[in-house]
């Protein structure tokens, strides 16, 4: 838990998530919650991040069929 509020103060710094409203419910017994959401920012930085990992797995794919036609 400690490392993901961390993360999550990053992610705040950087303007790539925001604290928000609640979706509402019962009330959390003990600490209240909190929730966060993407900005703007957050969601175009999202779809950038995983424009380039499918990039990276389709290479991977690549190299994987190249080397299974060579076995």
């Amino acid at each position: 838990a400690g490392s993901l509020y961390r993360v999550i103060a990053r992610l705040q710094g950087e303007g790539l998530v925001a604290e928000s409203k609640g979706e509402g419910g019962p009330p959390h017994p003990g600490l209240a919650r909190r929730y966060y959401a993407l900005t703007g920012a957050g969601r175009r930085t999202l779809a950038e991040e995983a424009r380039r990992l499918k990039q990276i797995a389709t290479a991977a794919e690549d190299r994987l069929g190249l080397a299974r036609g060579r076995l």
